[in-house]
């Protein structure tokens, strides 16, 4: 059916419609890209971050507990040397949990295998670190000194090592997502602003046959005489 035998108000009607049509458009369009900015930021913040945080609590437990070994083999108080076990056995804990943490968090092949190459070395180290204690809490300061140098340090600076490559990783992803979801937002805006400049056109354009169509009633003019519909364009 031809625009030009429609009736005046099907006409209006299917014009504002449109206009209708188009700012539902506007708003889901809009509201799903800044759904996607805000699933990157969450990413960044509730799982990356959370996955840098917990890297950087065991790296620090490690060290910590390197600390308190080499305090033991020089301490000569059984006292003090109890209390930095002590210190020992709570460090351990929370290193454990931190890393049982991260088998629920990690997703990638890459990711996974870094951190069980960080499990096999802390599964060689740990026994290791331990002789060295015994030894110390024996007053045998020289041989858990070379224990400690022979043994341990090398499987510390591996673990450590590999620790930073997840945690590197993990900050690249970070800032790669947060520029993703900085790029989502901005489309947003600019598809937001388009679509809303549509809709507005649209409107005016409505607005302004409306306006021609109700001089009907002045001039007596038929529809197709003001809008210029006959030759198939506007007045």
């Amino acid at each position: 059916m031809r625009m030009s035998s429609l009736k005046i108000t099907l006409r209006l009607g299917v014009g504002f419609s449109l206009i209708l049509m188009t700012l539902i458009f506007v708003i889901v369009a809009g509201l799903n890209k800044i759904s996607l900015a805000q699933q990157k930021l969450d990413q960044v913040v509730n799982d990356l971050n959370v996955k840098v945080t917990t890297l950087e609590l065991m790296t620090g437990m490690i060290k910590d507990i390197d600390i308190y070994t080499r305090d033991i083999i020089l301490f000569t108080d059984q006292n003090e040397m109890q209390d930095h076990l002590k210190k020992i056995l709570i460090a351990r804990n929370i290193y454990d949990q931190a890393e049982s943490r991260l088998d629920t968090l990690f997703e990638s092949k890459q990711d996974k295998a870094l951190l069980d190459k960080i499990k096999e070395l802390r599964g060689v180290a740990r026994p290791a670190l331990n002789r060295a204690i015994e030894l110390g809490f024996k007053n045998m300061n020289q041989n858990a000194t070379d224990l400690l140098i022979k043994d341990v340090a090398p499987l510390t600076g591996e673990r450590l090592k590999t620790l930073e490559q997840l945690i590197e990783r993990q900050k690249e992803l970070a800032k790669k997502t947060a520029e993703e979801a900085k790029l989502a937002y901005v489309h947003a805006r600019i598809l937001t602003f388009c679509l809303g400049a549509s809709a507005l056109a649209l409107f005016i354009f409505v607005a302004f046959i409306f306006m021609r169509v109700a001089v009907i009633v002045d001039t007596g003019k038929s529809f197709e005489q003001i809008v210029g519909v006959d030759d198939g364009r506007l007045m």
